[in-house]
């Protein structure tokens, strides 16, 4: 499907009389960065698109030009924000990628552009791109890693749960970490990435 993010974003940004820079001041961010996003050789992270949701008082559906998608779309389409790589951390290439084992560590389970948080993030939604974001720089030169088993084309090879919600994500004994949910709530992405570590090693 179309993403129309970037006229969306010109099109809120003008009726509300803002120039680039204007806007770009907002967003603690530059005009360069405003016009790659309108001009879609970029794309915000799901950080910047809830502030300009609620700056241009629409909804992040309307933003990306999904209000009449379904929900499957939409889910491909928030994981694959989550799945961009912000700066600082390492990209593998798809040849490391194919040797790398796929970990799914389950810090969200969405439900379109309203996602239904279950790692008990108690700070809302800009803590938990944030924690998430720390996971991925910690663990992507070592593995594949994923945060929405909804999303996987493939099965992990390791299914991360904190233990506080397993009963709420549907999984089977085989493959599955259970965690405290207290290394979560101190977002202890070392701590994550040496709990998986001796997991494969056992294997």
């Amino acid at each position: 499907m179309k993403i129309e993010l970037g006229k969306n974003i010109k099109d809120e940004r003008l009726k509300k009389n803002l120039t680039q820079q204007e806007l770009a001041d907002q967003l603690n961010i530059s005009r360069q960065t405003i016009s790659k996003w309108e001009l879609d050789k970029s794309y915000p992270d799901l950080e910047l698109l809830v502030k300009m949701s609620q700056l241009f008082q629409v909804s992040v559906d309307y933003l990306l030009g999904i209000e009449g998608a379904t929900e499957k779309e939409k889910r491909t389409l928030l994981d694959y924000i989550f799945q961009t790589n912000p700066e600082g951390i390492y990209e593998p290439s798809q040849k490391e990628l194919s040797r790398m084992k796929k970990v799914c560590i389950v810090a969200y389970v969405s439900h379109g552009i309203r996602y239904q948080s279950v790692a008990a993030f108690p700070f809302g939604i800009f803590s938990q791109v944030r924690f998430i974001n720390r996971l991925k720089k910690e663990l992507s030169p070592y593995y594949d890693v994923h945060f929405d088993p909804l999303t996987m084309e493939e099965e992990p090879d390791l299914l991360v749960i904190p233990e506080t919600q397993r009963l709420y994500v549907e999984h089977s004994e085989e493959n599955t970490l259970l965690l405290p949910g207290i290394l979560f709530l101190k977002k202890d992405a070392k701590a994550i990435k040496e709990h998986i570590d001796s997991y494969f090693a056992t294997r």
